[in-house]
């Protein structure tokens, strides 16, 4: 699926896919990224950038293509909230690194946020 809604403590969100995996001309590996707005407000963009975890075999380009369960999105969603998104708020889009696609059973990752 390359887009749908999901709902997050009753504000319900659109979310499609920004960019596929792919490589830079210098050889170097892009990941899934998702761009998700709130559908009641005409305010920021949040862009999800995740990351290729090369010792995932299931997160190797051909396999990350628009795959993100709803339980991660709502969970990176939240993160990037925590981070200084703000779906209100008027601006450039919010980028917000989320970690790979499927996290280690450890917990996830720091979520570094970039504005652009």
């Amino acid at each position: 699926m390359k887009n749908g809604t999901i709902q997050i403590e009753g504000v319900e969100y659109e979310w499609s896919v920004y960019r596929q995996p792919r490589w830079t001309g210098d050889g170097i590996p892009l990941g899934l990224a998702i761009l998700v707005k709130a559908v009641k407000a005409s305010g920021r963009e949040l862009v999800l950038e995740f990351v290729l975890d090369p010792k995932r075999p299931g997160d190797m380009q051909q396999h990350q293509q628009g795959r993100v369960a709803n339980r991660r999105l709502t969970v990176c969603i939240q993160n990037a909230m925590t981070a200084g998104w703000d779906p209100e708020s008027r601006g450039k889009p919010f980028f917000f690194t989320a970690g790979p696609v499927h996290p280690n059973s450890n917990g996830m990752p720091s979520n570094p946020a970039r504005k652009v």
